[in-house]
């Protein structure tokens, strides 16, 4: 999993694994999927030393996300 890769430091190996949870997230339409996967993305990317990329992947994640709502734990 993306999370287990990159505790363990594997970040391109990480990027990859979410690259395609964002995909599957996509293509199903399901917002609960693809919030929390932003949010996986923003942090590996943010552990990559990729700011610019993090910010975007969070601000893409919060423009969807409804206020106070449960998916914003996946952020």
């Amino acid at each position: 999993s993306a999370a287990r890769h990159a505790l363990d430091g594997r970040l391109s190996e990480a990027r990859t694994d979410i690259g395609q949870a964002l995909e599957c997230a996509t293509r199903s339409g399901s917002l609960t999927l693809r919030i929390p996967a932003l949010g996986t993305l923003a942090h590996v990317l943010l552990m990559m030393g990729e700011f610019q990329d993090c910010a975007t992947a969070l601000a893409e994640a919060l423009a969807v996300a409804r206020p106070g709502g449960p998916t914003l734990v996946g952020i």
